[in-house]
């Protein structure tokens, strides 16, 4: 699967070493999902199935997604399991930007209000045996039903808003992150939709984690993302 034009923009994230924890001070937090059902449908009903796909490979890609379940947490980050991504990519020849990857995604069956909520959390795991430079993990929240200035909608789900975690790939380790829905997200440069990133995040509908490989040209990399205990808080 290719998936559309991914854009990366350099943000702050902030990482938190931890578990699952949805103390948010009194507000109730809202369970995306855990992975501790037995299907790959989010605990969050509004979203569908978890999916996966590669972007911008130079060669036929290798990707697959599921239910990683282990009685390990050093393994799975919250019993019974996690999210899990499997992946080879190639990065085409002479290119000087890496823009090679993969993602994890889930898409909703009607727009979803997360503007209320201050922060979305998650906790992942990079294994990765390459010497190479660390991949890049970003987070996206697609808006592509944010009305335009003109009060029409969006065609196609280049609204985005984006963040990504410079130097923090949790390689080898499971990490938890917290990041900020209005003060941490970059919108897409592209997106003009009303209200600025309050206006995309009045109506998400998608929800992705991606890692760039950050490949040299002609090189090829082999990944698995984990990711477990998603919520907006």
């Amino acid at each position: 699967m290719t998936t559309v034009r991914i854009v990366f923009l350099f943000g702050a994230l902030s990482g938190i070493v931890g578990c699952f924890n949805v103390n948010t001070g009194g507000r109730t937090p809202l369970l995306i999902d855990n992975f501790d059902g037995v299907v790959d449908l989010p605990a969050d009903h509004h979203f569908d199935q978890w999916r996966c796909g590669a972007f911008n490979s130079a060669t036929q890609p290798d990707v697959q997604c599921g239910y990683h379940c282990v009685d390990d947490n050093a393994i799975t980050h919250s019993s019974p399991c996690s999210m899990w991504l499997h992946a080879t990519v190639a990065e085409s020849p002479g290119s000087q930007v890496p823009n090679a990857g993969a993602q994890l995604y889930t898409n909703a069956l009607v727009p979803e209000d997360l503007s209320s909520f201050s922060a979305i959390v998650f906790s992942a795991k990079l294994d990765d045996l390459s010497t190479a430079s660390l991949p890049q993990l970003y987070v996206q929240l697609h808006c592509s039903l944010a009305h335009l200035p003109d009060a029409s909608t969006s065609k196609d789900d280049t609204q985005t808003l984006m963040v990504t975690s410079p130097g923090q790939t949790p390689k080898g380790s499971w990490k938890t992150f917290a990041i900020g829905l209005h003060s941490q997200f970059s919108p897409d440069p592209y997106a003009k939709f009303d209200g600025g990133p309050r206006g995309c995040l009045e109506h998400v509908d998608s929800i992705n984690f991606s890692i760039n490989a950050q490949l040299s040209g002609g090189d090829t990399r082999t990944f698995d993302l984990y990711v477990d205990d998603i919520y907006f808080q």
